[in-house]
């Protein structure tokens, strides 16, 4: 018997069924409600349970001890109830015998995860993502043969990536976690360095490490994981260079390796083989990007951010061939000259562009090219840009011009079509003449700065 109530509104507590004979039931999927009660008591002693969805609702109090005694389990997911409570060394400690995916996400589990997790030998998902594990990784995780995803992220676990290779001997590949595919451990309190045993899974196709504390350099062989399609190393303290190795994983889409202490040259070789690279971060880095003149990037990144890389002194030509860019970073890139022409029509889904700290000149188009009409954030400040104010089209939510030498008055009617805007500066320039009184039309504003300037009015 199988007991579907998904999505149905459901709230209040949980009720018993009586009138069903809960000796045959299988399945319970009770997720996307809005339950508020603790979970039954009655739910622990249905020994013919398989499946158990009670994931995207508003449970609280201790998770029942008795779930992992359930015989027959192989599906739990108690994910994003935010207030479920369990000590991980109890919860985990023995049981879950068919255990194949458990998601206990966006909760308030805490204590350390036990070594006796590494017996859980059907795991495929483990998802304990959101909550307040402490402690180390155990090494047992090792283990877990047919283990597929596991995501510890947003935790308070400490210490290195631990020696999974233990585990090597379990597994009838005599490779360890042959199976895994995705590695997140983000937005915990990890040191040390990146282990070169990465290497080893061969069937990763996502690492996710940031913002942690790890250090030392991005290993040279991961250049050898060809299933890689994600890797996130953004926010550690990561020095040396990135490793030319990088260039050879031709299926990958995503690398952030942004605010580390990385240095040196980046050169075309990095990119040789990412033809299918759509997300690329490196901003606050020490980067010089060293490619030659005619040079044609492989990929086309919908996000591409470089800021505090050396890409000037112009503004890079092979950026015209990233047409279907939505965010462009550029901060403090030693970029100084002239904006070409062709950069305002360089693609229509530009909803952010960051050129700050850098010295750009001369005047900006008046109006606003058409590809910039729906842009949501424009970030132009401490440059050297000149002359009027451009007109303003509709679609801002963010608009910085301060510090640079733009001239002339405000225009009276500058918030006809900024009924959007939220933050306005345009601090720190030569405009004079009146403040418009057509600005306290926009009514979603909560930051307009026209410090510094040569304004009068009320």
């Amino acid at each position: 018997m199988k007991l579907h109530l998904s999505s149905c509104q459901l709230f209040g507590q949980i009720p018993s069924p009586p009138s069903l004979n809960l000796t045959s039931l299988s399945v319970i999927d009770l997720s996307f409600n809005k339950f508020s009660s603790m979970i039954p008591d009655w739910l622990v002693n249905i020994n013919t349970l398989q499946h158990v969805d009670i994931s995207n609702n508003d449970l609280h109090g201790k998770i029942p001890l008795g779930l992992r005694d359930l015989p027959n389990l192989q599906y739990l997911n108690l994910g994003n109830n935010e207030n479920l409570k369990a000590s991980c060394s109890q919860l985990l400690m023995k049981g879950w015998e068919r255990i194949q995916v458990l998601d206990l996400s966006i909760n308030k589990l805490h204590g350390r995860l036990p070594s006796s997790i590494g017996n859980l030998t059907y795991l495929t998902y483990l998802d304990l993502h959101d909550n307040a594990i402490e402690g180390g990784i155990p090494s047992s995780i090792g283990q877990l043969c047919n283990l597929n995803i596991i995501d510890l992220s947003r935790n308070k676990m400490t210490g290195t990536l631990p020696e999974f290779l233990l585990g090597i001997q379990n597994c009838p590949s005599r490779k360890p976690l042959p199976n895994l595919v995705y590695f997140i451990m983000s937005y915990n309190q990890l040191h040390g360095k990146i282990p070169d045993w990465l290497v080893q899974l061969e069937s990763l196709a996502g690492i996710d490490l940031a913002r942690n504390q790890l250090e030392g350099p991005i290993p040279f062989s991961l250049g050898s994981l060809q299933n890689l399609i994600t890797l996130i190393l953004e926010r550690n303290q990561l020095n040396g260079t990135l490793p030319k190795s990088l260039g050879q994983l031709s299926k990958l889409s995503r690398l952030d390796v942004s605010s580390n202490q990385l240095t040196g040259m980046v050169s075309e070789d990095h990119f040789s083989k990412l033809s299918k690279l759509n997300f690329l971060h490196m901003s606050s880095n020490s980067f010089t990007i060293n490619v030659s003149a005619n040079w044609l990037p492989p990929f086309q990144v919908y996000s591409l951010r470089m800021g505090s890389c050396a890409l000037g002194p112009s503004i890079p030509p092979w950026l015209i061939s990233q047409t279907n860019l939505r965010e462009l970073v550029f901060y403090n890139a030693s970029i100084l000259g002239f904006i070409p022409n062709w950069f305002w029509n360089i693609s229509s889904d530009l909803t952010f562009l960051n050129m700050s700290h850098n010295e750009l000149q001369g005047r900006l188009p008046n109006p606003l090219p058409r590809a910039f009409s729906s842009n949501h954030m424009i970030d132009l400040s401490f440059n050297l840009l000149e002359g009027p104010l451009p007109v303003i089209t509709p679609g801002f939510y963010l608009l910085d011009l301060s510090h640079n030498l733009f001239s002339g008055e405000i225009p009276l009617n500058i918030s006809q079509h900024m009924h959007y805007v939220g933050y306005l500066s345009l601090s720190h320039n030569q405009l004079h003449g009146e403040i418009p009184l057509s600005l306290g039309e926009m009514y979603l504003v909560t930051v307009i700065n026209l410090s510094n300037n040569n304004l009068t009015g009320t």
